[in-house]
């Protein structure tokens, strides 16, 4: 079905979407289809332009083009005669026109009528046919010019609608070109490449000014009455006031005359320009009517063997930073980048033989880019091998991404809550030789003076105009060449300056209460299968939130945020600003993400007055979710980036807004067992050997009959993990060669408890441990234990009574305590649930460990339960509660047995200033009593707690310029030193 809309007419709006049919409409909704003349029409014919470019398309189809080729062709034809038209397709795109694969012959046009020396051809404008193409006349019944010789030549001098006429330049006898004889195009004139440029008013010092100007440019043409002009200047007068009758009401007010350039569609083709600007003026023209050629070229031999046998494919980056085909919207269908996303390219080739490729980018604001090869290097253009794809972006260090051009449209919209939209082509061309593209930075062709290619001979006279303003014929076609053309939608990210009385500031899909902060604010909206706000986030954490079900639906970037007044929220004691989101949908979660300045991430959860999101049932009216979020701007500067591990921006303040199912496909509903359903999946219990080869990785299989035995003929090493880790995390930065040694002192005997840390206490641990156990097992441990681990490590020395060991024997010797909470710690306090997630992931951000991606998904799994209210089935962190029942019980009883411990705390000052800010800012000391090591306190590791084991003397506490965060004791050549002489004689 083809339409060419008038207005307020688009494809979705005259049936509903099937595979049965391909809708193309000559315009948006809200866009009015243009008019075309032609310029081989000299004016005087009109066409609709989706109708006259599109038949030329249908006309040129062979066996095998689809839908979407003759599309994009078209609507690239369309756009480059008028920018604000847009043409839409829906259906079955890629579905071969009309269903029919067949070959044909090569076509043709058959001569009607000889009048001495003028023959009269079967076609015109309506088929493309244009004055001073020339055409090799052969015998009636020839279907391929590679037979007989032709019997003579035609150059076309007028062209009607549906005929033209023919000058014989050349015959091989006397009368033999007569009616019924065939024509084959040899040479196509591609017409005056001038942009019509109208001037008003038509007379006066300035106008007459600026028409010499414009006279002499090769590129330009001034047009006046009947011929449409392709660009209107007009001389605005100074003005206080605007009405919409008066000329380009977008200008505004104004102090001073301005030349205002506007296109077909009313809209401006520059910024505004002052009298005594001319020059700059015309420049600005000569790029538009170099752009506006460029991107409508092709080669328009019908007999082309290139012609559809490439295909350009449009690249994004999903969630996991892979390179996918760029998938249009629903709605318009049309692919959409927004400003920042990252974007690449694939060719594909049916051809048979090597070819070269161009790829060149025409931008929305009449810029030219060539993108491959660029145009510093012209003889660097690649030669694309036969049947092969290739890909031009993702092989590249630096990604390219989309921008949006400062000040386009040229003139600033005072509503800056809508999306600004763009469409953007990028254009490939294929030769079969090699072509200069370095033309395309408006400089001049720098090719072969020996042999210069058609194209390239085309793009010269395109870039640096005609030598007279007649039609000039194109060159003989010597060689073969094509071209394809995608276009896209660019989304500019929406942007208002922050709202400093407090009042509501509704951008994109949120709306800012800020009292008392100044800065402005910009929104990108995410969507699946789209990598939002890429530039913010490292790939660690795109792939948690990509792993865990968790979606990006919209970012809001603060920048230049100050202090310029009293807030009316606070965050406890810190001031604080109000994000409102509206409700997730039916069966959806929402949680919210802020990182400030310098990278410091915090998450916020809200408690909705209607309840969470639903899980069935009809879907309620959206309820207002209100977010608080700290609003103090550090006044210290961000460190370097290149050790963070999940936002890799910094010097701005982050929001996002994040989505889930509650419904999890694999682990079922977020509830209070959840942490504990995906702990059994993704973390399940085992006890695995620990050698050198396979410590830092988690493929180790689980201790075998023979490991047991083994491990049962001497004094064996365990080590034993913390909170949000496994063994091979907690203990995978030891260097090999400590790993080296305890296998040397232990005979091979070392072993590694992996358990559950968040959903179970360290008494289940210790169960599900010596239920792995042989009964007949007879085991004589040392054991390192890191955090948590600790307790579990106490409950097999200090609690064995309280479990069944039946026949099996366990001794435990010595107990190194790694930054162990013996004493508790303040962060597992459930008021503090939030901080100690915020801790355990600025960790990760500013000291990135093992598995950044693996522990980001555990942490998130919990902040899904913290997000729906959910605060139950965490008991392995409320082991860690100072006044916890646990603690109570585990800190009670006197010494017995000869087990020996040792401990290894720190209490350290964080170096980066996004760490030190955060510790600062949170109180972190308060809220952990005392100093720490960000999650324990220092004392805590070894005081005394209650326990007749308390306490600890043989200890080491990492102080000033050796001390460690708690996640980095193991890369601490004291610490290591220390556990060596610790556990020396094992």
């Amino acid at each position: 079905v083809v339409r060419a809309a008038t207005r307020s007419a688009g494809p979705s709006g005259w049936m509903p979407m099937t595979e049965k049919y391909v809708l193309i409409a000559g315009c948006r909704d809200e866009e009015t289809s243009f008019e075309y003349q032609p310029p081989e029409g000299e004016g005087k014919v009109s066409h609709g332009a989706l109708t006259y470019f599109l038949s030329q398309q249908l006309k040129a189809a062979t066996p095998g083009t689809t839908y979407r080729d003759v599309f994009e062709r078209t609507a690239s034809r369309v756009n480059a005669v008028n920018s604000a038209q847009h043409p839409q397709m829906e259906g079955k795109a890629d579905r071969e026109i009309f269903g029919v694969r067949e070959v044909t012959p090569m076509r043709f046009l058959r001569v009607t009528a000889r009048d001495a020396g003028v023959v009269t051809l079967s076609a015109g404008l309506a088929q493309g046919v244009t004055a001073g193409s020339v055409y090799a006349i052969h015998l009636q019944g020839t279907k391929d010019t590679a037979g007989p010789a032709a019997i003579g030549e035609v150059e076309v001098t007028e062209v009607s609608v549906v005929s033209a006429q023919g000058r014989i330049t050349s015959e091989s006898g006397d009368g033999v070109i007569g009616p019924d004889a065939r024509a084959f195009e040899t040479r196509h004139a591609f017409g005056d490449f001038r942009l019509n440029v109208t001037i008003i008013p038509t007379a006066g010092p300035e106008a007459a000014a600026l028409r010499a100007l414009l006279d002499g440019s090769t590129l330009l043409k001034v047009v006046t009455g009947a011929e449409p002009p392709a660009a209107t200047l007009q001389l605005l007068p100074v003005r206080e006031v605007v009405a919409p009758t008066d000329a380009v009401p977008r200008a505004g007010a104004l102090s001073a005359p301005r030349w205002a350039a506007t296109g077909e569609s009313g809209d401006l083709l520059m910024p505004l320009k002052a009298v005594g600007d001319e020059k700059i003026i015309r420049e600005n023209l000569e790029t538009l009517a170099r752009f506006r050629q460029a991107l409508a070229l092709e080669n328009p031999d019908p007999d082309s063997a290139l012609r559809g046998k490439f295909a350009l494919d449009l690249l994004k980056q999903d969630a996991t930073g892979e390179w996918v085909v760029a998938e249009p919207e629903a709605a318009g269908g049309q692919v959409v980048y927004i400003e920042g996303d990252a974007i690449g390219f694939r060719v594909n080739s049916d051809h048979d033989k090597p070819v070269f490729v161009a790829l060149v980018d025409f931008e929305p604001t009449g810029a030219v880019t060539p993108l491959r090869p660029p145009p510093r290097a012209p003889a660097a253009q690649e030669k694309l091998g036969a049947g092969i794809r290739y890909r031009i972006g993702p092989e590249m260090k630096s990604v390219p991404r989309v921008t949006w051009t400062p000040g386009f449209p040229f003139v600033d919209s005072v509503d800056h809550s809508g999306e600004a939209e763009a469409l953007e082509t990028v254009k490939l061309f294929i030769t079969e030789q090699q072509a200069d593209f370095s033309v395309l930075e408006q400089k001049g062709v720098r090719g072969d003076a020996a042999k210069a290619s058609p194209l390239s001979s085309l793009l010269r006279r395109t870039f640096q105009g005609s030598s007279t303003r007649g039609v000039e014929m194109a060159p003989a076609l010597e060689e073969d060449w094509t071209s394809v053309s995608r276009s896209f939608i660019v989304r500019r990210r929406t942007t208002a300056a922050l709202k400093e009385d407090g009042a509501p500031l509704v951008i994109g899909g949120a709306t800012l209460l800020t009292k008392g902060l100044g800065g402005t604010a910009s929104t990108q909206f995410g969507v699946k299968g789209r990598e939002a706000a890429a530039r913010l986030m490292a790939s660690p954490l795109t792939a948690a939130l990509s792993d865990s079900g968790i979606e990006v639906r919209q970012s809001v970037e603060i920048a230049g945020a100050k202090e310029v007044g009293p807030p009316t929220r606070g965050a406890g004691d810190r001031p604080a600003f109000e994000l409102q989101l509206s409700a997730p949908a039916e069966g959806f979660g929402q949680l919210v993400m802020a990182a400030d300045e310098l990278g410091v991430v915090s998450w916020h959860f809200s408690e909705p007055a209607g309840g969470g999101g639903t899980r069935g049932g009809s879907a309620a009216a959206p309820i207002a979710r209100s977010y608080v979020i700290p609003r103090s701007v550090p006044t210290e500067q961000a460190g370097g980036t290149a050790t963070r591990g999940i936002i890799s921006a910094v010097g701005t303040k982050i929001l996002k807004e994040l989505v889930f199912p509650l419904i999890d496909p694999i682990i079922g509903e977020v509830s209070a067992t959840f942490v504990n359903r995906y702990e059994q999946h993704h973390w399940p219990y085992q006890i695995r050997p620990f050698g050198p080869a396979d410590f830092t990785v988690d493929t180790a299989a689980p201790i075998d009959g023979e490991g047991w035995s083994r491990l049962s003929a001497g004094r064996a090493l365990l080590m034993v993990h913390g909170t949000f880790s496994r063994a091979h995390l907690a203990f995978g930065r030891l260097p090999r060669t400590f790993m080296e040694e305890m296998h040397r002192r232990y005979a091979g005997r070392v072993f590694a408890f992996d358990h559950f840390t968040l959903s179970h206490d360290p008494r289940e641990n210790v169960r599900r441990f010596l239920a792995a156990v042989p009964e007949a097992a007879s085991l004589d441990v040392d054991i390192i234990c890191h955090s948590r681990g600790g307790l579990v490590s106490r409950m097999l020395s200090e609690k064995q009574g309280e479990f069944s060991l039946g026949k099996r024997q366990l001794r435990v010797g010595r107990v190194v305590f790694v930054g162990a909470p013996n004493a508790g710690t303040g962060l597992a306090d459930p008021a503090n649930l939030a901080s100690v997630l915020d801790v355990f992931t600025n960790l990760l951000n500013f000291l990135p460990d093992n598995g950044v991606t693996d522990v980001m998904s555990m942490i998130m799994s919990v902040l899904k339960q913290v997000a729906t209210g959910t605060l139950g089935g965490l008991e392995g962190l409320q082991s860690m509660r100072p006044d916890g029942e646990f603690a109570k019980w585990m800190n009670a009883g006197a010494r017995s047995g000869d087990t020996r411990y040792y401990a290894l705390a720190a209490n350290v000052t964080p170096k980066d200033p996004g760490l030190r800010h955060f510790v600062m800012a949170r109180g972190l000391n308060k809220l952990i009593h005392g100093d720490n090591d960000l999650v324990v306190p220092t004392a805590g590791v070894f005081a005394e707690n209650g326990s007749g084991f308390f306490p600890i003397v043989d200890k080491l506490v990492l102080e000033g310029d050796e001390a460690v965060s708690h996640t980095r004791y193991f890369e601490s050549p004291a610490a290591q030193a220390q556990i060596l002489e610790w556990l020396a004689g094992g």
